[in-house]
């Protein structure tokens, strides 16, 4: 008999937002809406910029085409291109829908609120000593008097930082500098499933859930 055993592997931030608007990364309909409250969104990335270790992504990559998906945090997404193998989510779904948000500074509905939360409205606090690891840099309201929005953050960049000088000292345009590429540096842990049937998905999928 011949075992696979799936290896670990990881993910950038800027691959992994680039695959989903690829319409390579899928969410498949047996996975629960996307609930994460704003607060917990904002509680993943400022573990994420302070280099902690955030749970491992399981994916299933496969040729096979599930005609029950749902997009990811009720955005619009392209079909996965023809002759691409497709990544459908089998756990993590919470945690990369709303890195996703954050990235795009999106507005979702979730299912069953009425409400909109936009994701504009996180926060990257600047007057927060980065050694005090216990003090929230990141949260969905702020909490200094320096702060700017995380989606900002996260698309920085020269001609953002020339936009920006206006509102921020030189030193804080550093810092946000440095904020941006631990972000963009920041390697996601991966576990690929390359089984092309979708029973052995369904059960990694039904196990991780059951039994963690």
């Amino acid at each position: 008999m011949n075992f696979e055993q799936p290896k670990p592997d990881s993910k950038k931030y800027s691959d992994l937002i680039n695959e989903i608007q690829k319409g390579i990364i899928k969410i498949p309909k047996f996975q629960r809406d996307f609930v994460w409250s704003i607060d917990k969104t904002a509680n993943l990335l400022d573990s994420i910029l302070k280099g902690y270790p955030i749970g491992t992504f399981i994916l299933w990559q496969t040729n096979e085409r599930i005609n029950d998906i749902k997009n990811v945090g009720n955005l619009n997404i392209p079909e996965t291109p023809d002759g691409t193998k497709v990544q459908y989510v089998l756990d993590g779904q919470q945690r990369i829908t709303s890195l996703f948000a954050a990235y795009l500074g999106a507005q979702i509905q979730k299912s069953g609120e009425k409400k909109v939360t936009d994701y504009k409205n996180i926060y990257v606090n600047l007057d927060i000593d980065f050694s005090k690891n216990e003090d929230q840099i990141i949260s969905a309201e702020p909490t200094g008097l320096k702060f700017i929005s995380l989606c900002d953050v996260l698309n920085f960049s020269y001609k953002k930082a020339r936009e920006l000088s206006v509102r921020f000292t030189p030193a804080e345009l550093e810092t946000i500098d440095e904020y941006s590429t631990a972000f963009k540096t920041y390697e996601f842990s991966t576990v690929v499933l390359r089984k092309e049937d979708i029973d052995s998905a369904i059960e990694v999928f039904t196990r991780i859930n059951i039994g963690g």
